[in-house]
């Protein structure tokens, strides 16, 4: 697989992201076209996972810092890509970029049935209250420290 990070400047390889995210978070999940279009799409850094195999894109998430802080948002993967380490790998792209861009940390809003996922990867609910966001699924709260290597 490739991760590659890409330019929100470059209409077409946002228009593949964008297509994930209608896949995932629209058709299968429910939400609505306006819930996944928070107008932050320039202000993001963007990742897009490639199957090598077929060179079809399967998984994107994107990276929003701000406070010397990166949110982790939009993390999706197509049906069949699941199970074969894509989101994984487009976490540790984003954790690679975010060490580049000298970050303190990384947080996201989860799944609560990704929460297991982001555990493996280093993540840690900041709290134990789950909630109801986009879509009407429960989310938890989590964060990742960034470590720093002398």
């Amino acid at each position: 697989m490739t991760v590659i990070k890409i330019n929100h400047t470059n209409a077409e390889e946002l228009a593949i992201v964008k297509n994930i995210r209608a896949k995932v978070f629209v058709e299968e999940q429910n939400f609505s076209p306006d819930e996944d279009n928070d107008g932050k799409e320039s202000e993001c850094e963007h990742f897009l996972a490639y199957d090598d195999e077929t060179g079809h894109p399967v998984a994107t998430g994107r990276l929003y810092i701000h406070d010397n802080l990166g949110k982790v948002q939009r993390i999706c993967v197509l049906k069949e890509g699941r199970g074969k380490g894509f989101g994984r790998e487009i976490i540790l792209a984003i954790e690679k970029s975010a060490k580049e861009d000298q970050l303190d940390g990384l947080y996201l809003s989860a799944q609560e049935h990704a929460v297991l996922f982001y555990e493996k990867l280093g993540f840690v609910a900041t709290s134990g209250e789950r909630y109801l966001d986009i879509g009407g699924i429960w989310h938890v709260d989590m964060e990742y420290k960034i470590p720093v290597y002398s």
